[in-house]
């Protein structure tokens, strides 16, 4: 199976075949890229580093609708969230789907995480300190400082992403 493709400004899925969506922005019956300039062929890791919405579409159609689902149920979303979804939805990809919810997100993302190991989630309702008082919720300010954490800029995941 190949995975790379020519992803178009607009691509639009033959309408026999697969839903497409209303007259919404700039593609009309067609699904778009948040910048026309991201127009070009591209790999998996290229496409993910530069979020080609016309890539993922194109790979959903040719991995299948089933395929993608349950490897979101292996990895701990609840199937639930997919009822109603129907064989020819192309927006799987791109997020479409509601319901999903932080704690699954999270867990899904740990699971990729761990090499595929399942990671439960684990909601936090309350902290204490060593003589059992709970302690306040945080803030997010950084000690001593006025302005919020910030994190360090993330390495590129390939050096084919550039």
């Amino acid at each position: 199976m190949s995975t790379s493709f020519s992803a178009p400004a607009c691509y639009r899925p033959d309408p026999v075949s697969w839903d497409v969506p209303g007259p919404l922005g700039a593609c009309p019956g067609g699904y778009q890229n948040s910048d026309p300039t991201e127009a070009g062929v591209y790999d998996a890791v290229k496409a993910t580093w530069n979020s080609v919405n016309t890539y993922y579409i194109q790979l959903e159609q040719q991995v299948g609708i089933a395929p993608i689902i349950k490897a979101a149920t292996d990895l701990g979303i609840r199937p639930a969230t997919f009822t109603g979804l129907g064989a020819r939805s192309l927006s799987l990809t791109l997020g479409g789907v509601e319901g999903v919810s932080p704690l699954e997100e999270a867990s899904a993302y740990a699971t990729l995480a761990a090499h595929g190991r399942a990671c439960d989630p684990v909601g936090i309702l309350r902290a204490t300190d060593a003589q059992g008082h709970d302690l306040p919720p945080s803030t997010g300010r950084v000690a001593g400082s006025s302005s919020t954490r910030t994190w360090p800029t993330p390495s590129p995941v390939s050096s084919k992403a550039s």
